[in-house]
């Protein structure tokens, strides 16, 4: 315990690793369970452009080099896509462009992680 942690009270790492337990439950007994973790890091991509209010295209999904080559990273999408994670619209400004955003799914799935990180953030969360 550090010296200026109350006495009682968990270090803020430990905030942080009963949210990766939780995190990580909800991952393997939710319908991600058979997405790998780099299709994971793709779908966060999208959610944090989301996020931010950022319209992603289909090609701009493409740049995201932690997910592979463009044509890699193309046929993530397509899987994502398959499962329900993410939805591929035309764009109302540019017919030829496509944008990628999530499902509501994936917005739940989001909202589960929300939650355990609030859990996680209290003290005598469960580990």
């Amino acid at each position: 315990m550090s010296s200026h942690q109350p006495p009682g009270d968990k270090p803020p790492i430990d905030a942080y690793f009963r949210f990766l337990n939780i995190s990580q439950t909800i991952r393997q007994e939710g319908a991600l369970a058979g997405v790998d973790a780099v299709d994971q890091r793709l779908l966060e991509f999208v959610g944090a452009s989301e996020h931010r209010g950022e319209r992603l295209s289909v090609t701009g999904a493409m740049a995201f080099k932690a997910a592979g080559a463009p044509a890699t990273v193309y046929r993530r999408l397509q899987r994502l896509r398959e499962r329900g994670w993410i939805e591929v619209c035309p764009c109302q400004d540019d017919p030829r462009a496509k944008l990628v955003t999530l499902s509501a799914s994936a917005h739940d799935y989001f909202a589960q992680l929300a939650a355990a990180l609030r859990l996680a953030d209290q003290n005598g969360a469960p580990d």
